[in-house]
């Protein structure tokens, strides 16, 4: 019979289930520690491949930055002149775009509910309407 006040657990040292809960511990040191034994068997190839990774890395940045640094000069060597290619201008914009007359977008109705001991708008204005009438 199991004292454990919910449902049994055989790990647990109260209802006498056995020492699951230290294998279990123990099991997880093993293999930390086998994880950790195998990332500093091979540290040095670990390094040695992040620092090339992060060798081409920037090596590819500082060419990309040199690249666009060219390309804004020539760019900027082309407005001064004024030479600019015409495929590489912008077309300017129409001055009034044509497009069928859309209805205008009503705002939303809300009705708010009278405060208290407040005549409702409706019987205000019904009330007001007949007795000009």
């Amino acid at each position: 019979m199991s004292t454990c006040p919910g449902s049994h657990c055989p790990g647990c040292p109260g209802c006498g289930g056995g020492p699951g809960g230290i294998i279990l511990v123990i099991a997880a040191a093993v293999v930390f520690t086998g994880a950790v034994e195998w990332l500093l068997a091979r540290i040095w190839w670990v390094l040695g491949g992040s620092a090339i990774i992060a060798t081409v890395i920037c090596w590819a940045a500082w060419r990309l930055l040199r690249w666009a640094d060219r390309r804004e000069a020539r760019r900027g060597a082309e407005l001064y002149a004024g030479r600019l290619v015409r495929s590489q201008v912008a077309p300017p914009r129409a001055a009034a775009i044509t497009c069928e007359a859309r209805p205008a977008i009503e705002a939303p109705r809300i009705r708010l509910p009278p405060a208290p001991g407040e005549v409702p708008a409706a019987i205000t204005i019904s009330s007001t309407i007949t007795e000009e009438e």
